[in-house]
Protein backbone atom coordinates (compact mmCIF):
# COMPACT_ATOMS: atom_id res chain seq x y z
CA UNK A 1 0.00 0.00 0.00
CA UNK A 2 1.00 3.29 -0.87
CA UNK A 3 2.06 5.73 1.96
CA UNK A 4 2.66 8.96 -0.10
CA UNK A 5 1.06 11.68 1.63
CA UNK A 6 0.25 15.68 0.47
CA UNK A 7 1.39 18.47 3.17
CA UNK A 8 -0.06 21.44 1.59
CA UNK A 9 1.27 24.69 3.81
CA UNK A 10 4.68 22.55 3.66
CA UNK A 11 7.21 25.28 4.30
CA UNK A 12 4.88 27.12 6.94
CA UNK A 13 5.58 26.45 10.86
CA UNK A 14 3.18 23.84 11.42
CA UNK A 15 3.17 21.88 8.22
CA UNK A 16 7.10 21.86 8.48
CA UNK A 17 7.31 19.97 11.73
CA UNK A 18 4.69 17.35 10.23
CA UNK A 19 6.85 16.60 7.30
CA UNK A 20 9.63 15.56 9.52
CA UNK A 21 7.68 13.32 11.53
CA UNK A 22 5.98 11.84 8.42
CA UNK A 23 9.48 11.33 6.88
CA UNK A 24 10.64 9.54 10.34
CA UNK A 25 7.50 7.42 9.79
CA UNK A 26 8.66 5.86 6.47
CA UNK A 27 5.92 8.16 4.76
CA UNK A 28 7.03 9.83 1.05
CA UNK A 29 5.84 13.46 1.71
CA UNK A 30 4.80 15.33 -1.05
CA UNK A 31 5.25 18.90 -0.08
CA UNK A 32 2.89 21.98 -1.45
CA UNK A 33 3.45 25.43 -0.63
CA UNK A 34 3.15 29.00 -2.37
CA UNK A 35 6.77 29.92 -0.43
CA UNK A 36 9.83 29.54 -1.63
CA UNK A 37 11.50 27.14 0.65
CA UNK A 38 14.83 28.89 1.64
CA UNK A 39 15.43 26.59 4.74
CA UNK A 40 16.94 23.62 4.03
CA UNK A 41 16.02 21.41 6.76
CA UNK A 42 12.65 21.63 5.56
CA UNK A 43 13.83 20.31 1.80
CA UNK A 44 15.52 17.64 3.49
CA UNK A 45 12.09 16.04 4.83
CA UNK A 46 10.16 16.36 1.44
CA UNK A 47 10.54 14.04 -1.14
CA UNK A 48 8.28 15.84 -4.11
CA UNK A 49 8.29 19.98 -3.52
CA UNK A 50 6.08 21.78 -5.18
CA UNK A 51 5.84 25.68 -5.30
CA UNK A 52 2.66 27.01 -6.12
CA UNK A 53 -0.75 27.44 -5.05
CA UNK A 54 -2.60 23.42 -3.75
CA UNK A 55 -5.88 25.02 -5.51
CA UNK A 56 -4.19 24.93 -9.42
CA UNK A 57 -4.32 22.49 -11.68
CA UNK A 58 -1.00 22.25 -12.72
CA UNK A 59 -0.31 21.31 -9.18
CA UNK A 60 -2.93 18.76 -8.73
CA UNK A 61 -1.69 17.03 -12.05
CA UNK A 62 1.47 17.24 -10.73
CA UNK A 63 0.19 15.26 -7.11
CA UNK A 64 -1.81 12.77 -8.96
CA UNK A 65 1.00 11.51 -10.30
CA UNK A 66 2.54 10.39 -6.62
CA UNK A 67 -0.91 8.41 -6.37
CA UNK A 68 -1.37 10.01 -2.30
CA UNK A 69 -3.38 8.04 -0.44
CA UNK A 70 -4.19 11.24 2.19
CA UNK A 71 -3.55 15.19 2.38
CA UNK A 72 -2.54 16.95 5.46
CA UNK A 73 -4.27 20.38 4.58
CA UNK A 74 -2.24 23.34 6.95
CA UNK A 75 -2.53 26.20 4.12
CA UNK A 76 -4.52 29.00 5.06
CA UNK A 77 -4.64 32.48 5.37
CA UNK A 78 -4.29 32.86 9.22
CA UNK A 79 -3.80 36.08 11.05
CA UNK A 80 -6.67 37.21 12.75
CA UNK A 81 -6.53 40.90 12.80
CA UNK A 82 -6.42 40.79 9.03
CA UNK A 83 -9.30 38.10 8.56
CA UNK A 84 -11.23 41.29 9.68
CA UNK A 85 -10.21 43.74 7.56
CA UNK A 86 -10.41 41.55 4.30
CA UNK A 87 -12.66 38.91 4.86
CA UNK A 88 -13.17 38.13 1.44
CA UNK A 89 -9.49 36.85 0.79
CA UNK A 90 -10.10 34.66 4.26
CA UNK A 91 -12.85 33.01 2.81
CA UNK A 92 -11.80 32.61 -0.87
CA UNK A 93 -8.42 31.57 0.22
CA UNK A 94 -9.83 29.20 3.31
CA UNK A 95 -13.22 28.22 2.15
CA UNK A 96 -13.40 28.53 -2.05
CA UNK A 97 -10.25 26.73 -2.39
CA UNK A 98 -10.53 24.51 0.46
CA UNK A 99 -13.88 23.05 -1.32
CA UNK A 100 -11.78 22.71 -4.51
CA UNK A 101 -9.28 20.78 -2.35
CA UNK A 102 -12.17 18.42 -1.64
CA UNK A 103 -13.03 17.56 -4.93
CA UNK A 104 -10.01 16.71 -6.00
CA UNK A 105 -9.71 14.42 -3.45
CA UNK A 106 -12.97 13.02 -4.82
CA UNK A 107 -12.07 12.94 -8.45
CA UNK A 108 -8.70 11.07 -7.40
CA UNK A 109 -9.87 8.75 -4.96
CA UNK A 110 -8.02 10.17 -1.95
CA UNK A 111 -10.45 9.16 0.60
CA UNK A 112 -8.55 10.65 3.87
CA UNK A 113 -8.04 14.41 4.65
CA UNK A 114 -6.40 15.86 8.19
CA UNK A 115 -7.16 19.59 8.75
CA UNK A 116 -5.61 22.59 10.44
CA UNK A 117 -8.94 23.83 11.85
CA UNK A 118 -8.62 26.09 14.97
CA UNK A 119 -9.82 27.10 19.12
CA UNK A 120 -10.83 30.39 17.60
CA UNK A 121 -14.27 28.44 16.30
CA UNK A 122 -15.04 28.46 19.49
CA UNK A 123 -15.08 32.03 19.93
CA UNK A 124 -15.19 33.56 23.76
CA UNK A 125 -17.71 32.85 26.91
CA UNK A 126 -16.85 29.58 27.41
CA UNK A 127 -16.04 28.25 31.00
CA UNK A 128 -12.71 26.12 30.48
CA UNK A 129 -11.90 23.42 29.53
CA UNK A 130 -13.52 23.76 26.59
CA UNK A 131 -14.90 20.68 24.71
CA UNK A 132 -15.17 19.51 21.31
CA UNK A 133 -18.96 19.43 21.73
CA UNK A 134 -18.82 23.47 23.15
CA UNK A 135 -21.29 25.48 20.66
CA UNK A 136 -19.55 27.30 17.90
CA UNK A 137 -19.66 30.68 17.88
CA UNK A 138 -16.50 32.54 15.73
CA UNK A 139 -15.80 36.19 16.35
CA UNK A 140 -13.31 36.62 12.89
CA UNK A 141 -13.70 35.48 9.42
CA UNK A 142 -10.33 33.34 9.98
CA UNK A 143 -12.08 31.57 12.88
CA UNK A 144 -15.52 31.16 10.51
CA UNK A 145 -13.67 30.22 7.72
CA UNK A 146 -11.95 27.02 9.44
CA UNK A 147 -15.50 26.58 11.18
CA UNK A 148 -17.27 26.38 7.51
CA UNK A 149 -14.13 24.01 6.34
CA UNK A 150 -15.21 21.92 8.99
CA UNK A 151 -18.75 21.67 8.24
CA UNK A 152 -17.71 20.53 4.58
CA UNK A 153 -15.79 18.04 5.55
CA UNK A 154 -18.61 16.73 7.64
CA UNK A 155 -21.03 16.84 4.85
CA UNK A 156 -18.27 15.25 2.23
CA UNK A 157 -18.27 12.29 4.30
CA UNK A 158 -22.10 12.02 4.82
CA UNK A 159 -22.29 12.20 0.73
CA UNK A 160 -19.17 11.33 -0.28
CA UNK A 161 -17.50 8.85 2.23
CA UNK A 162 -14.55 11.05 2.58
CA UNK A 163 -13.00 10.19 5.65
CA UNK A 164 -11.38 13.57 7.68
CA UNK A 165 -9.97 14.84 10.84
CA UNK A 166 -10.21 18.11 11.78
CA UNK A 167 -8.10 19.23 14.67
CA UNK A 168 -8.65 22.53 16.32
CA UNK A 169 -5.51 24.24 17.70
CA UNK A 170 -5.20 25.76 20.48
CA UNK A 171 -1.75 27.77 20.55
CA UNK A 172 0.84 26.18 18.35
CA UNK A 173 4.27 27.04 19.80
CA UNK A 174 7.71 25.83 20.42
CA UNK A 175 10.17 24.84 17.83
CA UNK A 176 12.17 21.76 16.50
CA UNK A 177 14.17 20.20 19.52
CA UNK A 178 16.58 19.86 16.96
CA UNK A 179 16.91 23.25 16.02
CA UNK A 180 16.43 22.73 11.98
CA UNK A 181 12.70 24.30 12.20
CA UNK A 182 10.79 26.98 13.99
CA UNK A 183 8.73 30.13 13.01
CA UNK A 184 9.57 33.10 11.03
CA UNK A 185 10.99 36.22 11.93
CA UNK A 186 7.76 38.54 12.63
CA UNK A 187 5.75 36.22 14.26
CA UNK A 188 2.74 37.49 16.21
CA UNK A 189 1.88 34.44 18.88
CA UNK A 190 3.18 35.12 22.66
CA UNK A 191 6.03 32.85 23.09
CA UNK A 192 7.67 33.96 19.84
CA UNK A 193 7.58 37.94 20.66
CA UNK A 194 9.08 36.86 24.44
CA UNK A 195 11.66 35.28 22.16
CA UNK A 196 12.66 37.99 19.59
CA UNK A 197 11.91 41.10 22.73
CA UNK A 198 14.42 38.92 24.84
CA UNK A 199 17.11 38.78 21.84
CA UNK A 200 16.72 42.47 20.56
CA UNK A 201 16.66 43.64 24.58
CA UNK A 202 13.14 45.58 23.80
CA UNK A 203 10.06 45.53 26.41
CA UNK A 204 7.68 43.17 25.57
CA UNK A 205 4.09 44.19 26.12
CA UNK A 206 1.72 42.71 28.82
CA UNK A 207 -1.74 43.14 28.02
CA UNK A 208 -3.98 43.55 31.36
CA UNK A 209 -2.82 42.24 35.01
CA UNK A 210 -6.47 41.89 35.98
CA UNK A 211 -8.07 38.81 34.82
CA UNK A 212 -9.50 36.50 37.13
CA UNK A 213 -6.75 34.76 37.53
CA UNK A 214 -4.15 33.75 40.50
CA UNK A 215 -1.53 36.50 39.05
CA UNK A 216 -3.74 38.26 37.21
CA UNK A 217 -2.14 37.84 33.85
CA UNK A 218 -5.01 36.28 30.89
CA UNK A 219 -4.28 32.08 30.58
CA UNK A 220 -3.95 30.42 27.77
CA UNK A 221 -3.41 26.93 26.29
CA UNK A 222 0.31 26.39 24.60
CA UNK A 223 1.21 23.55 22.76
CA UNK A 224 4.26 22.20 21.52
CA UNK A 225 4.20 22.61 17.88
CA UNK A 226 6.15 19.10 17.85
CA UNK A 227 3.60 17.29 19.52
CA UNK A 228 0.95 18.77 17.06
CA UNK A 229 2.68 17.16 14.14
CA UNK A 230 2.94 13.77 16.08
CA UNK A 231 -1.14 13.78 15.90
CA UNK A 232 -1.61 14.20 12.65
CA UNK A 233 0.57 11.24 11.99
CA UNK A 234 -1.61 9.47 14.79
CA UNK A 235 -4.52 10.78 12.68
CA UNK A 236 -3.50 8.95 9.33
CA UNK A 237 -3.06 5.70 11.36
CA UNK A 238 -6.76 6.32 12.78
CA UNK A 239 -8.77 7.02 9.55
CA UNK A 240 -7.40 3.72 7.94
CA UNK A 241 -9.51 2.09 10.81
CA UNK A 242 -12.37 4.57 11.71
CA UNK A 243 -14.03 6.12 9.33
CA UNK A 244 -16.02 9.19 9.70
CA UNK A 245 -15.44 13.25 9.99
CA UNK A 246 -13.50 13.38 13.01
CA UNK A 247 -12.94 16.43 15.25
CA UNK A 248 -10.57 16.39 17.83
CA UNK A 249 -8.72 19.42 20.46
CA UNK A 250 -5.46 20.03 20.48
CA UNK A 251 -3.95 21.35 23.58
CA UNK A 252 -1.74 21.09 26.57
CA UNK A 253 -5.19 20.22 28.35
CA UNK A 254 -4.70 23.06 31.46
CA UNK A 255 -3.34 26.58 31.17
CA UNK A 256 0.01 28.80 31.79
CA UNK A 257 -0.75 32.54 32.40
CA UNK A 258 1.42 34.93 30.62
CA UNK A 259 3.11 35.89 33.49
CA UNK A 260 4.22 31.81 34.15
CA UNK A 261 5.80 31.71 30.52
CA UNK A 262 7.94 34.88 31.32
CA UNK A 263 8.87 33.22 34.67
CA UNK A 264 10.09 30.13 32.89
CA UNK A 265 11.94 31.87 30.19
CA UNK A 266 13.52 34.01 32.93
CA UNK A 267 14.22 30.49 34.60
CA UNK A 268 15.17 28.35 31.55
CA UNK A 269 17.00 31.09 29.47
CA UNK A 270 19.14 32.67 32.60
CA UNK A 271 17.79 36.06 31.66
CA UNK A 272 15.55 38.81 32.43
CA UNK A 273 12.69 39.96 30.10
CA UNK A 274 11.60 43.36 30.19
CA UNK A 275 7.62 43.94 30.07
CA UNK A 276 5.36 46.77 30.40
CA UNK A 277 1.76 46.61 31.54
CA UNK A 278 -0.37 48.14 28.82
CA UNK A 279 -4.01 48.19 28.81
CA UNK A 280 -5.86 44.72 28.17
CA UNK A 281 -7.65 43.93 25.12
CA UNK A 282 -11.16 44.32 24.36
CA UNK A 283 -12.97 40.73 24.56
CA UNK A 284 -10.15 39.02 25.90
CA UNK A 285 -11.45 36.13 28.22
CA UNK A 286 -9.61 35.65 32.12
CA UNK A 287 -9.08 31.76 30.78
CA UNK A 288 -8.92 29.18 27.97
CA UNK A 289 -7.83 25.82 27.59
CA UNK A 290 -8.90 22.79 25.94
CA UNK A 291 -10.38 19.60 26.91
CA UNK A 292 -8.08 16.73 25.89
CA UNK A 293 -10.24 13.54 26.72
CA UNK A 294 -11.72 12.88 23.77
CA UNK A 295 -8.49 13.06 21.67
CA UNK A 296 -6.16 10.89 24.18
CA UNK A 297 -8.54 8.46 24.38
CA UNK A 298 -9.45 8.43 20.79
CA UNK A 299 -6.16 8.68 19.35
CA UNK A 300 -3.67 8.14 22.02
CA UNK A 301 -2.01 11.16 22.23
CA UNK A 302 -0.87 13.54 24.74
CA UNK A 303 1.43 15.94 25.24
CA UNK A 304 5.08 14.70 25.64
CA UNK A 305 6.69 18.68 26.10
CA UNK A 306 5.91 21.04 28.97
CA UNK A 307 6.36 24.74 29.18
CA UNK A 308 10.03 24.82 29.79
CA UNK A 309 10.84 22.56 27.27
CA UNK A 310 8.78 25.13 24.77
CA UNK A 311 10.63 27.80 26.19
CA UNK A 312 14.16 25.97 25.88
CA UNK A 313 13.20 24.76 22.31
CA UNK A 314 11.86 28.08 21.07
CA UNK A 315 15.17 29.41 22.50
CA UNK A 316 17.38 27.38 20.67
CA UNK A 317 15.69 27.96 17.48
CA UNK A 318 15.98 31.62 17.86
CA UNK A 319 19.52 31.44 18.29
CA UNK A 320 20.23 28.70 15.65
CA UNK A 321 21.82 30.30 12.33
CA UNK A 322 19.52 28.79 10.29
CA UNK A 323 16.83 31.35 11.99
CA UNK A 324 19.02 34.39 11.51
CA UNK A 325 19.88 33.61 7.88
CA UNK A 326 16.13 31.98 6.65
CA UNK A 327 13.80 34.15 4.88
CA UNK A 328 10.17 32.10 3.59
CA UNK A 329 9.45 34.75 0.55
Amino acid sequence: MSKSVVVTGSAGYVGSHICKQLKHEGYTVIGVDRSIVTNQNILKYIDVNLTGDFAEDDIWAEITQHKPTAIIHCAANSLVGPSVDNPAEYYYNNVVKTKRLLDNCRENGINNVVFSSSSSIYGNGHLPPVGEHFEKRPLTSYGKSKWIAELMLQDYFIAYGLNSVSFRYFNACGADPDGELGQVKGATHLIARIMENVLTGSNFDMYGNDYDTPDGTCVRDYTHVEDIARAHVLALDHMNIVNGAHNYNLGSGSGSSVLEIINSAEKNLNTKVDYKIAPRREGDPDKVFADITKVSKELDWQPKHNLDNIIIHAYKWYTSDVYKSTVLN
